[in-house]
């Protein structure tokens, strides 16, 4: 989450709020002067029709991906540099209610961020685990993590848009 001035903000739930960076999962984290800074990457943002149509998109305007029964919208990229405010893992929960969040503490943050930066099990690798231990810790102590998690079943993309947007 990051949240400088936009300049051109993209039709989507938190950018449309002011925010010029929200990614779903990708970008890359490394100290910077004033904290850890996020690096986008361009790509695409992958969206059911219920989604990009809460979020205000056209369906039409996106390229159909049958493996993921969803769709691919190019969105304006602004793949500046910018201080990482926080970080937030997103789960479901069965039953209803409504959405919530807490703050992950530092310990208990440091497996879902190892987790969640290395899926594929390369940072294990003897050659990269000192470096990638000290880097998890440094990211667990300067960035909150939060949980969100949302009930399923239902439509409930604004509400974790405000759930979000009020952690910054």
């Amino acid at each position: 989450m990051s949240r400088p001035p936009a300049s051109r903000p993209p039709p989507w739930s938190l950018v449309r709020r002011g925010w010029t960076l929200a990614s779903d999962d990708i970008a890359e984290v490394v100290p910077g002067p004033d904290g850890p800074r996020a690096l986008p990457v361009a790509r695409p943002l992958h969206l059911s029709d219920p989604a990009a149509r809460a979020l205000g998109g056209d369906v039409e305007q996106g390229r159909w991906l049958p493996q993921r029964d969803k769709r691919a919208y190019d969105a304006p990229a602004d793949l500046t540099p910018r201080p990482l405010a926080g970080m937030v893992i997103l789960t479901e929960r069965a039953g209803a209610g409504e959405v919530a969040a807490r703050e992950v503490p530092g310990l208990e943050a440091l497996p879902v961020l190892a987790w969640s930066a290395d899926r594929y099990g390369i940072c294990r690798l003897p050659a990269h685990r000192a470096a990638f231990h000290e880097w998890t810790t440094w990211l667990a102590r300067a960035v909150p993590l939060w949980h969100v998690e949302r009930p399923e079943g239902r439509d409930t993309v604004g509400e974790v848009a405000d759930v979000v947007a009020g952690l910054a």
